[in-house]
């Protein structure tokens, strides 16, 4: 978020690009939204819609980077996925409606790429997903591609070095953000076959499709729990299938190994690492979260049966029997 924020938001500006609005924490002009055509519910990313319709009609978005506003980041990676599918699939609905306008309009050309560039940033993930696919099959043929693989790497250090140079007074210093990079890269390819799915429905599927809030759980310190809140997700089936492109990838290695594919070997092991944090957090906190119901039923069960005992009446949660003097209370 420091990277988006930090960097890409205040390098758009100064550079006369696109920008969008960030939902939150921002002020819109009335006669800005007006001649740009309102809110429109036909995307799930209405925020990015409207700042594109508004530019494109002429206005002019300010970002103000030294502005920090608090926000509550998912903790539960369930809830990160659901999220980032929101915004993968209302980013290509929004590419898909504004791409033709995009491209027509009276701008520079740099400004016409780096905007195709930003709304269809989570094309990406479905290229990740062709990579892996690819690797083993194209080493098999020992495909001609292949030599070029290596030089490759490079383009790996532009997401990591951004969110290096983000830094915030309010956020950790450059080493913290260097230990936690492993993490983010493993974040990055291991969130490709959730958003994969959310870019295909955002260019092809006909509807809008339900607009899936990001659970809140109020959580401020380590110590907060979040467990109980009935805004918990469920384990959803895409953790398997993370945990299966974990195996594909591992298999993929020992067999590209063997046929001396070793300029591969980097990237197959970032693909499996990405697999297997997104995908065993996934099952972790799912196996957590049932360890923590079974806790609270035991309590529950328990603390029912101390209430009665104690003359508290149990049959209506929350309510006490009309003429009951709350003794014990």
């Amino acid at each position: 978020m420091d990277g988006h924020f930090v960097v890409e938001q205040a390098a758009r500006q100064a550079s006369g690009l696109f920008l969008n609005f960030n939902g939150t924490a921002g002020v819109w002009r009335r006669a800005a939204i007006e001649a740009s055509g309102g809110w429109q519910a036909d995307t799930l990313c209405e925020d990015l819609d409207l700042s594109y319709r508004a530019q494109l009609a002429g206005w002019r978005l300010v970002y103000l980077p030294d502005l920090a506003v608090p926000a509550e980041l998912p903790v539960q990676m369930e809830a990160f996925k659901r999220q980032q599918a929101r915004w993968a699939k209302g980013s290509m609905q929004t590419t898909r409606k504004l791409i033709g306008p995009l491209l027509r309009a009276r701008l520079p050309l740099g400004v016409k790429i780096e905007g195709v560039l930003h709304l269809t940033g989570y094309g990406v993930h479905p290229l990740i997903l062709a990579a892996i696919a690819l690797a083993l099959p194209m080493s098999l043929i020992h495909s001609a591609v292949l030599r070029f693989v290596p030089y490759l790497m490079i383009v790996a250090v532009g997401p990591p070095l951004m969110s290096l140079l983000a830094g915030t007074p309010e956020g950790p210093g450059w080493r913290a953000r260097l230990r936690l990079l492993p993490t983010l890269i493993a974040l990055g390819m291991g969130l490709s076959l959730n958003n994969s799915r959310a870019v295909w429905d955002g260019l092809f599927a006909r509807e809008r499709g339900h607009f899936a809030r990001t659970p809140k759980f109020a959580v401020g310190t380590g110590g907060d729990r979040w467990q109980a809140s009935r805004y918990v997700l469920p384990l959803g089936g895409r953790a398997w299938g993370e945990v299966g492109l974990l195996v594909f990838a591992l298999v993929s290695l020992v067999a590209i190994t063997r046929q001396g594919g070793w300029g591969l070997v980097p990237w197959l092991l970032l693909y499996a690492c990405g697999f297997a944090y997104v995908g065993g957090v996934s099952l972790w906190q799912a196996a957590e979260l049932r360890v923590s119901l079974g806790r609270e039923e035991t309590t529950r069960v328990r603390s029912k049966r101390t209430n009665t005992a104690a003359g508290i009446p149990t049959t209506a949660p929350g309510r006490f029997r009309a003429g009951w003097q709350g003794q014990c209370r």
